[in-house]
């Protein structure tokens, strides 16, 4: 997803130490996490995030996604 004008960008952010409980990132035009995945629980993000998220998560989870 390409940024959106007026909207942040999360590119390269760090939750290694944050709980982001009850947190709303839902504005943010991307999400494309570095590190700490796991303080990102309780978060609420939109579908578009999630996708940006996907490879992370997959990796986090230790999913292997192959198309072939």
């Amino acid at each position: 997803m390409s940024p959106s004008p007026g909207r942040p960008t999360l590119d390269g952010v760090r939750f290694d130490r944050a709980a982001l409980t009850g947190g709303d990132l839902r504005e943010a035009a991307a999400l494309r996490i570095a590190s700490g995945l796991e303080g990102m629980k309780g978060a609420t993000i939109g579908t578009a995030q999630l996708f940006d998220l996907a490879p992370a998560l997959a990796q986090h989870v230790g999913l292997a996604v192959r198309d072939n």
